[in-house]
């Protein structure tokens, strides 16, 4: 079976990449991936280009996508902008959570429709349901439980589960 896995350089890939051993895996991301995934494909993508999308998908002709690739922080968080510049790091545009996680899931979902892709599994985040400082309303948690969007990151998961 080809498989496509989007942030194919993160760790969860890792686990994956050793899961789906006997598939036939394409990574793809903007960087290119560790070591411990020498040898298996890897295509240098950039989810919020639409025609990159396309390429990979075209590409790989997956069967199934498993969509990881986010950024799992808010760019525009002035705390997290201060200690990156504090410490030299280049800043990336306040907007690049939000073009990555909704923009870069939605470039990937159109390009999956197109292909005729069946099925996206794509991975969210606690913080949909669960953000560290507010209630939580009761256990177990469950898809019922409200949302809470507190920054850029909290919406884009929410935004994602709801495309």
């Amino acid at each position: 079976m080809n498989v496509l896995v989007t942030g194919g350089s993160g760790r969860l890939a890792g686990y994956i990449r050793r899961e789906f051993a006997d598939h036939d895996l394409l990574l793809v991301d903007t960087v290119s991936p560790p070591e411990d995934r020498a040898g298996v494909p890897f295509l240098k993508t950039d989810l919020t280009c639409f025609e990159e999308c396309q390429a990979a998908v075209k590409e790989c002709q997956p069967e199934v996508i498993l969509a990881l690739g986010a950024l799992p922080y808010s760019t525009d968080d002035p705390v997290r902008r201060e200690r990156m510049a504090a410490t030299g790091r280049e800043l990336p545009p306040a907007d690049t959570t939000m073009r990555v996680n909704i923009m870069g899931l939605y470039y990937l979902l159109m390009a999956a429709a197109e292909a005729g892709v069946k099925t996206v599994i794509q991975t969210s985040s606690i913080v949909t349901v669960v953000t560290y400082g507010l209630p939580i309303e009761y256990l177990p948690v469950d898809e019922r439980h409200p949302g809470f969007a507190v920054n850029s990151y909290n919406y884009s998961k929410i935004a994602g589960e709801l495309m």
